[in-house]
């Protein structure tokens, strides 16, 4: 994981958005893992589309 604070790939829509990136971690999207948005398929899918896929917390996940 040589490059994990390489965010050159990392489209200028996203980048424009956001302050200085810094990698956190690295997901498997092996299909064995539940995520709170979607499917594995359906997340590599807008990877693949999109360039990218951007998990924004609701206000919702907050309470406790």
């Amino acid at each position: 994981m040589e490059n994990k604070n390489n965010f050159s790939a990392i489209p200028e829509k996203i980048m424009s958005i956001f302050g200085a990136p810094v990698f956190v971690m690295k997901v498997l999207l092996d299909g064995k893992r539940q995520f709170v948005v979607g499917t594995a398929q359906e997340i590599e899918e807008r990877i693949k589309t999109d360039g990218f896929f951007l998990q924004m917390l609701k206000e919702d996940d907050f309470k406790v």
